[in-house]
């Protein structure tokens, strides 16, 4: 019997509620981290802390072929 967990890959730091422990900045000089208190609604939620650094292509090509992976693993 096996229990495994999927987990989607990470395109990028993001600002979320919990907020983000990594200190430091990007390669374009943005911080790798938010120590902002963010809440539910707010509109800074899942934006990319730099757009530069985040990627959109993986993160679109991840949700577009997303449902056919789920399909194939409950097969």
């Amino acid at each position: 019997m096996v229990f495994a967990t999927l987990t989607a890959p990470s395109f990028g730091v993001v600002h979320s509620l919990t907020g983000s422990r990594r200190r430091g900045v990007c390669a374009h000089g943005n911080p790798r981290g938010c120590s902002g208190s963010h809440q539910e609604g707010d509109d800074l939620l899942g934006e990319p802390m730099c757009a530069e650094c985040y990627d959109y292509t993986g993160h679109v090509v991840w949700q577009y072929f997303a449902p056919e992976l789920w399909r194939r693993f409950t097969i």
